[in-house]
């Protein structure tokens, strides 16, 4: 990392016309696009350890725009937390300070406070805008920046987390030599009947999971989210810290300061969940009856030759299942090592990087690449830090893959010496042969390396960080819908938590054993197993009577949550007519509502008697078409009459029809008679059919036509269960 005494002319100039720009925009506009200002700032400065934060308010201009130079190697990334070179100006005097800056959250603490207080006494400099030389200023945000960067790191960290906030430690992926913790099982499934909101939950246990876990005091809780908290229905009481989650979207700039009030908490964990699945560290899928194990794990896919169109080459293409393992595991293996080792990797990384997309470029133009005797390269594959390069003769429907995992492990020690022969460069796993199966190419990647780096490679000078234990996440929706011992295969028993791969002392104290294992799998013959920073959440539909239920030896391997439908969820919503007023009807001289709570319950009551409480159904049905309103007393859900209509007619009774296999007496008598289902005998039809072909009691039962009146009567609804 280079010093900010060694910025050149031409990039102090460069930042002079930034930040002659931000006291431009601070003191004579009303706009607050700052974003691309930011950026260009922090482009700049990057390289001399600093990001930049511009702030010119929050939904309108601030008295005081400034900017803070925040340090890279630290955790902060606003003004609002941590410390920080200043600058601001004031907009109505124009006055101009510079200074170590700290944030106003009094319970952020870290250890050179004193240090920069003493610093403070007599070191702010001040200027008049306009009438003072730019330079001076550019000097003393230099100076300030010299004098910060000196301050070692953990002096700047905000100690609280580790001392005062134990709880917050707990849920957050530590740092090498702390192990990651979580009051999460790693498998868990959801079940429960259709409506009961599963998916919907699967959201907030993956950010639980993600350290997003609420485990404040009421005290230490601010007053908007006190506030938003008194407003929520039972189910919304979750766990989730919306502070926190709030912030992190701001940090990541999903959002900008002005919105963190006004966004609802579930679009925000929605915000951030979606940002995670984009990172790779989420993934979802859904079973199904066709779902395969070489689409979870791995199979054999064919592709056509791009020189010789007539021949198909078969590769391995790994499922989603292996993919967002072996994410995990690299990030596993990652948080294990040192920063002088995470440098080295990052820069063979950088060079095969390069040494690909040059490769890259000659494929594009079509050229011939051979490679070593008949061996041609074919293609090249460039994803996040995973690198390979495939290699294959003329004619042949198999290709080898040359991947950057030998690479990292044998490059180094190929330019010291001590590898001088293919020989020398072992296999991956126990094996019967002295040497790797590629070890003839793989040398000839290490020369071919070496020979580019000394001629056309561009080092990069990036600053090495260490890698924090992350979790990572699959989620899979109606997991019993698929054939699992298909999809699994023998992989049943690697997912438990025993035979994780890497158990910590952690989870060993807490009576898990080291037992990991691993398997070959069958396509790539690749050696096999699951990270214990893997966590999988499922979802089971109980009411699915098309599958079976999961079998013992998958049951045993996961903590089961059930979801019941919730009643009193029901209790804010108000039934509106076409002009938004609630709808009321007289009854022996009392006015009525529709309460759906009631209703929902006098409906799953009688489920429960007639088939069981499995297929009962969710409250999360009524929830699909409400508009949510407050106001400073109060919150409450609007569903028109038009919706709830919509609700029975396309969601309830079909699912009850699914029930109860088209037994229409019974689905009348779940809804109380309420003459949402017509009954008929023979006489209403004047039918006369004889005694020995039909009993002469019969009905049969047809739903009302979606048009008829009674659907629009209160009183249909409130007969459900009054």
């Amino acid at each position: 990392m280079k010093s900010i005494k060694e910025i050149s002319e031409n990039e102090k100039s460069k930042f002079r016309d930034l930040l002659e720009e931000f006291f431009k925009q601070a003191t004579e506009t009303q706009d607050q696009g700052y974003a691309d200002l930011k950026n260009a700032i922090t482009k700049l400065l990057e390289s001399y350890g600093y990001r930049a934060n511009v702030r010119f308010g929050q939904g309108k201009l601030a008295n005081s725009p400034h900017i803070a130079f925040l340090r890279i190697d630290s955790d902060y990334t606003s003004s609002s937390k941590g410390v920080y070179v200043y600058c601001d100006i004031n907009r109505d005097t124009k006055k101009i300070r510079v200074k170590i800056g700290e944030s106003d959250d009094n319970k952020i603490l870290y250890n050179a406070q004193s240090k920069v207080d003493e610093y403070n006494k007599d070191n702010i400099s001040s200027f008049e805008y306009l009438e003072s030389d730019l330079d001076k200023i550019i000097q003393a945000i230099f100076d300030k920046m010299e004098w910060f960067a000196k301050l070692p790191l953990e002096e700047i960290q905000d100690i609280s987390k580790s001392d005062t906030n134990k709880s917050y430690n707990q849920q957050k992926p530590q740092k090498q030599g702390n192990t990651m913790q979580t009051a999460q099982p790693l498998n868990q499934i959801l079940y429960g009947p259709p409506g009961t909101g599963k998916t919907y939950c699967t959201i907030n246990k993956a950010l639980e999971i993600l350290g997003y876990r609420h485990e404040r005091s009421e005290e230490s809780k601010t007053e908007t989210t006190k506030e938003n908290e008194a407003k929520k229905t039972p189910t919304e009481k979750d766990n989730l810290d919306y502070d926190k989650i709030k912030r992190r979207l701001e940090e990541l700039h999903l959002i900008e300061s002005s919105e963190v009030d006004s966004m609802s908490d579930r679009v925000s964990a929605k915000a951030l969940f979606d940002h995670y699945k984009e990172q790779g560290q989420i993934e979802f899928i859904t079973f199904h009856q066709n779902y395969s194990y070489e689409e979870f794990v791995e199979g054999i896919k064919p592709i056509v030759d791009s020189d010789n169109s007539q021949n198909m080459i078969y590769e391995v293409k790994n499922g989603i299942f292996k993919e967002i393992c072996k994410k995990a595991k690299e990030n596993y293996r990652d948080s294990q090592k040192s920063i002088e080792v995470l440098r080295k990797e990052t820069n063979i990384l950088e060079l095969l990087s390069q040494y690909a997309q040059h490769l890259q470029g000659q494929l594009d133009e079509k050229e011939s690449l051979n490679f070593k005797n008949r061996m041609k390269i074919r293609r090249v594959s460039i994803a996040n830090n995973r690198i390979s390069i495939e290699i294959s003769t003329d004619n042949s429907n198999s290709s080898q893959s040359l991947s950057s995992q030998i690479v990292l492990r044998d490059y180094l020690k190929f330019k010291n010496g001590e590898i001088k022969t293919f020989q020398d460069i072992e296999p991956r796993e126990t094996s019967m042969s002295a040497y790797h199966g590629n070890a003839p190419y793989y040398f000839t990647l290490f020369e071919k390396l070496r020979e580019f780096e000394s001629n056309d490679y561009k080092p990069q000078n990036k600053l090495q960080k260490n890698v924090e234990l992350k979790p990572y996440i699959l989620i899979i929706d109606e997991i019993n819908r698929g054939n699992i011992s298909k999809i699994l295969g023998e992989l049943i028993t690697l997912i438990e938590p025993s035979k994780r791969i890497s158990v910590s002392e952690e989870e060993k104290k807490r009576g898990i054993r080291d037992e990991a294992l691993n398997v070959k799998l069958p396509y790539s013959n690749e050696s096999f197993g699951v990270p214990s920073n893997l966590y999988i959440i499922g979802t089971m539909n109980t009411a699915d009577r098309s599958i079976a239920l999961l079998d013992t030896a998958l049951r045993r391997r996961f903590e089961f949550i059930e979801m019941m439908p919730k009643a009193t969820l029901l209790e804010k919503i108000k039934i509106i007519d076409e002009y938004g007023n609630e709808i009321k009807v007289k009854v022996q001289e009392a006015e009525l509502s529709i309460q759906l709570d009631k209703l929902l319950e006098s409906i799953n009551n009688r489920i429960e008697f007639l088939l069981d409480r499995e297929h009962t159904i969710g409250h999360a049905f009524f929830f699909e078409k409400t508009i949510y309103y407050e106001n400073k007393e109060d919150y409450w859900y609007e569903l028109s009459l038009d919706s709830l209509k919509s609700i029975f007619q396309h969601k309830i009774i079909p699912l009850l029809q699914e029930y109860f296999y088209e037994d229409y007496a019974k689905i009348d008598a779940v809804l109380n008679g309420n003459g949402m289902i017509e009954s008929q005998t023979m006489q209403d039809l004047k039918i006369n059919l004889s005694d020995e072909l039909v009993d002469n009691d019969k009905k049969v039962y047809r739903i009302k036509d979606s048009n008829d009146k009674i659907w629009n009567y209160v009183e249909t609804y409130i007969k459900i269960y009054s």
